[in-house]
Formats: structure tokens, C-alpha cells, sequence
């Protein structure tokens, strides 16, 4: 995968697989496409290539041609992705959630303060998502500002679509690995800032709170309070699995489950997705669809952490 190709004219020929509506697949034979600025301007048969590549003055050479038993389709898109975690990516499963975090993650996720560190590890995160088709990715950064701008960046320099968020986390977390409520509050309206002071297309900033465990009811009051402020998008965990909602019910046993902790402090918007969900209530999916919320399933994860599968 090259440099972003945003500023100039391609073509491409073959036959084009893509999904225009929910359940609907089409199969496009022996079509030319251009795409210009980053963005597909024409769709035509193959027999008209001559005349199409006159009109944006392309020479034949330019046309990028598929082999036989090759065709195009949509890149896919990957809802819920938590970066720093490439390094350990297919290990670790041996214990449950709570204790995972402790023993795996958070080390890992502190390990990117090291800028050289996190500029090789993205760089290999983000390229091998190009490799394998994934074009666009919401993304779960790490708590420290300067690894999740490094992640920006090179999103922005590889050319992939994202929605990305620097976690959030002012309790119950390592003394290494947590901020204040204002340090975090300040931070993460700086990383959306810079994000925004970029104007692109492609890559946008989200407000990401780790999960209720972890975040005072303070910082995601606040954090809420930027997501309105700039209009971006919201992600977060939620009614994850046994030992989360336990937690939960532990930390503020006057709400009855995580949705309605979420709701209450305004994190429930028609921008935010929630990652897995295996434990919601009938009431709490009414509520979610009622705010617009989206859910991103992860059935993986929740085959070794989340103790049960999305409805």
C-alpha cells in the first residue's frame, strides 16, 4: 500500500462487487471506474473505456486491470479495534477480562509512551490492515496523549479511513497507568483539537472513555460535555461481560445496568458505538436504539471474554 492517492486521477478495470443496501449484492461485469481527489466520478462498461479516459485525459497505460478470477469490492471496516493491543494480538486469553486488563493490557498500553516504540508499532498495525483489506477502523488508543497523536499521524500518512479516541481512565487502574479527572478532560480535548487542526476527510477524532469501571462518573460527565462541544464521535464498552457488570452494580448500585449509568451522564447520542453489549437488557437496546447508539458485537472477544454472544 502506497501514499494516499487523495489528489490524483486513477483508473481502474474489472468487475466490481458491492453492497448498495442491507442484504443486496451486486455484480458489476467489465466496468471502468476513475476515481479523482479520492473519490469514485465515473462508472462505465469497459467498452466505453476510450472515451472515458479522454474525458479525464488519461492514457490507456494508466488503467489499473484486473486478471481473470480478480474483481474489486468495498475495503471492509473494523468497528472496534484497541491499537496498543497488536503487540499481544492472538495471545493472552487465559484469564477473564478484569484480570486480563491487569496482567496484559495495561502493561502493554503503558509501553507505548515510548514514541519510538508506538511510531513501529502503528506503522506495522496500519499496514498490515491495508494488507489485508480493512480500509477503514475505529480505534481505542492508549491513555497518554503523544502515542494516540503518533497514531493519528500515521493513519494520515498510510492513507487509511478511521475514527479515533485516546482513552480515558481516572480510577481503578494501575498508579502507572492513570490520569487525573482533569488531566484527562484537558487531554482529551487537545487530541480532538489536533485531529480536527488536520481537515481531513478521513480521519476523525472520538471521545473514549475505556469503560464505566475505570471512569468517575466527574470525567464522563466531562467528556460528554467535548463530545458536544465539537461534535465527534463517542465510543465505549458496555455491559461487556460477567465481571464488568459486577463491577458496575459494585460502583453504583443506583443504576441497574451500564446503559442507564452511560445515559445519565450524556454519552448515550446518535454518534456514539458501544463495544460489545453481550449483556444488554431488552430495556437497555429500546434506549440505545431510542438515543441512536450503535453497537459493535466483536464476536471474538466475546467467545473468550465476554461470557456470552450478542443477541
Amino acid at each position: 500500500m502506497g501514499l494516499p492517492t487523495e489528489k490524483k486521477t486513477l483508473a481502474f478495470r474489472g468487475q466490481f462487487v458491492h453492497t448498495p443496501a442491507y442484504g443486496v449484492l451486486d455484480l458489476l461485469l467489465d466496468k471502468i471506474m476513475i476515481v479523482k481527489d479520492g473519490k469514485i466520478v465515473k462508472m462505465a462498461p469497459g467498452a466505453e473505456e476510450e472515451a472515458v479516459l479522454k474525458t479525464f485525459d488519461l492514457d490507456a497505460s494508466c488503467v489499473r486491470r484486473l486478471e481473470e478470477g480478480q474483481f474489486f469490492l468495498p475495503g471492509l471496516i473494523d468497528t472496534h479495534v484497541h491499537a496498543p493491543q497488536y503487540k499481544f494480538t492472538g495471545t493472552g486469553t487465559d484469564v477473564p477480562l478484569m484480570e486480563w486488563l491487569q496482567k496484559y493490557t495495561f502493561p502493554v498500553e503503558r509501553s507505548y509512551e515510548d514514541a519510538e516504540a508506538a511510531k513501529y508499532r502503528y506503522n506495522l498495525l496500519v499496514k498490515r490492515f491495508l494488507s489485508n483489506g480493512t480500509t477503514t477502523a475505529t480505534y481505542f488508543g492508549s491513555l497518554h496523549l503523544q502515542p494516540n497523536l503518533i497514531l493519528v499521524d500515521t493513519i494520515e500518512a498510510l492513507g487509511q479511513r478511521a475514527v479515533v479516541g485516546k482513552v480515558n481512565m481516572d480510577r481503578e487502574s494501575p498508579d502507572m497507568y492513570q490520569e487525573t479527572t482533569e488531566q484527562g478532560l484537558a487531554e482529551a480535548e487537545e487530541f480532538v483539537k489536533y485531529t480536527l487542526a488536520k481537515k481531513s476527510t478521513r480521519i476523525y477524532p472520538c471521545i473514549t472513555p475505556r469503560f464505566i469501571p475505570t471512569c468517575t462518573i466527574e470525567i464522563m460527565k466531562g467528556l460528554a460535555g467535548i463530545a458536544k462541544k465539537y461534535n465527534v464521535h463517542i465510543q465505549s464498552h458496555i455491559s461487556e461481560c460477567c465481571g464488568e457488570v459486577k463491577c458496575v452494580r459494585q460502583q453504583h448500585p443506583e443504576y441497574k445496568t451500564d446503559a442507564l449509568v452511560f445515559d445519565d451522564v450524556g454519552l448515550l447520542t446518535d454518534k456514539a458505538l458501544m463495544a460489545h453489549g453481550t449483556l444488554l437488557t431488552d430495556d437497555d437496546i429500546k434506549l440505545l436504539a431510542a438515543r441512536g447508539t450503535s453497537v459493535a458485537h466483536c464476536p471474538l472477544s466475546n467467545f473468550f471474554l465476554g461470557d456470552a454472544c450478542f443477541r
